[in-house]
């Protein structure tokens, strides 16, 4: 929702998006591609996140001599029109 507000303060400024400023948001909300420009989003998969935290904790909880590990979560790019190429 950041990434909508931003787009509107910076029309309210007369900054033209892609072509003075890219924005980009996260969580590939439906608005996204409702808004125009459309926004570019990074979707990520919250319900895996918390399912592999909570996982953890448990882990933790019943093994307190556990080490710590990291877990890394993909995501997924969706380009749309509130971004431009870099040359």
């Amino acid at each position: 929702r950041l990434a909508f507000g931003a787009l509107k303060c910076l029309r309210e400024f007369s900054y033209k998006v892609p072509e003075d400023i890219s924005i980009a948001g996260i969580d590939d909300m439906d608005m996204s591609s409702m808004f125009e420009p459309t926004l570019t989003t990074i979707n990520y998969d919250y319900y895996d996140s918390g399912k592999n935290a909570a996982t953890l904790i448990l882990e933790k909880i019943n093994n307190d001599s556990m080490e710590n590990r990291t877990i890394v979560m993909g995501y997924e790019l969706i380009t749309r029109n509130s971004t431009k190429k870099i040359k």
